[in-house]
């Protein structure tokens, strides 16, 4: 785009690529992050194109772990973490020395993992290393050799940073493994996004007796603002049903919608898709002769497509046992 992103600028282009494209028609949803110009162009996209917006439920994840990691005791320590890897990332001596420090201990030569705030996990994948790595970072911490006094007594961690970085791993370890499984390219993920969030705060996220501060703090917020950014909880029926509560539906292995607060929005969601199959199988009443070999009979051509079969087998659909959330959902819809 060679125009400014605003949201007017954006609908404009996103029309003209589905035009280009030969999709008119034929776009059903739009996948986008949580800006403001484009969240903007999907709602008006969805009012006069019909494109269900759908927001991109990593980054949305990402989002309300970050807002979670502005505890004071998680951005000290994050702090203080980041710091170590600088300085030895940040010099060849030093890497060399805890290189020799790991043999010499027999752990692995890991190299230390800088984090960045826009990339996603990276926090995680920070802390975890630097916890794998504690003995030879003390190692190299006191030998005088590689750090003077002053710069080692600054930069090393006590005991219970140590068990702060270590309970942060914990805690950040289900959104990671998320994560993967949301960016997932070979598999379909819209349908499993709310009950992984769901999981994530009732499972993970729940505050236990024996937490400390930082645990209490850092699962609490999170669960908040995971609540609040995906919906999980005060649903209005009249709301509009989603793209990922639809698709919940149906996946056979979460269609029993768990994630769901109440009966009436399990309801709402039922009623929504059924009315869309039964207005999908409308458009197939002038079927063209290939899609005869498509499941169509000569018959259903003729006499049409009976409503309260539609209504059977979506009904027969929904009776049947939910299947275990491992097993492949495309392999079971074929």
């Amino acid at each position: 785009m060679t125009e400014s992103h605003t949201a007017e600028h954006l609908q404009k282009t996103i029309r003209e690529v589905v035009q280009e494209w030969n999709l008119t028609n034929k776009v059903t949803g739009l996948v986008h992050d949580n800006a403001s110009n484009i969240v903007k162009a999907a709602k008006e996209l969805g009012d006069t194109d019909g494109m269900l917006s759908v927001r991109c439920a990593a980054h949305t994840m990402q989002l309300s772990v970050n807002t979670a990691l502005e505890a004071s005791e998680c951005v000290s320590v994050i702090k203080k973490g980041a710091e170590i890897v600088i300085a030895f990332r940040h010099s060849y001596s030093r890497t060399t020395a805890l290189e020799d420090k790991l043999k010499s201990l027999g752990l692995p030569t890991l190299r230390l993992m800088q984090r960045c705030p826009t990339r996603w996990d990276s926090t995680f994948f920070m802390l975890d290393r630097l916890q794998t790595l504690r003995s030879g970072i003390m190692a190299a911490l006191s030998d005088p050799s590689v750090f003077k006094l002053a710069i080692a007594a600054k930069l090393e961690l006590c005991e219970a940073e140590w068990v702060k970085i270590m309970q942060l791993t914990v805690l950040l370890k289900p959104f990671q493994q998320a994560t993967t499984i949301l960016c997932a390219e070979k598999s379909i993920t819209l349908s499993i996004v709310r009950p992984i969030i769901y999981n994530l705060i009732n499972r993970h996220l729940l505050v236990k007796d024996d937490d400390s501060s930082l645990q209490r703090t850092f699962k609490v917020q999170a669960a908040l603002d995971l609540t609040d950014r995906f919906k999980m909880e005060n649903i209005d029926v009249n709301n509009e049903v989603t793209a990922m509560q639809m698709a919940t539906l149906l996946d056979p292995r979460h269609k029993k919608l768990t994630a769901e607060p109440s009966e009436s929005v399990r309801s709402s969601i039922h009623t929504e898709v059924q009315r869309r199959t039964n207005l999908n199988h409308g458009h197939l009443a002038t079927p063209s002769g290939n899609e005869q070999h498509q499941g169509l009979t000569v018959m259903d051509f003729l006499l049409g497509m009976d409503k309260n079969h539609e209504d059977d087998d979506f009904a027969k659909y929904v009776a049947e046992t939910q299947i275990d959330h491992n097993l492949d959902l495309c392999a079971w819809w074929k």
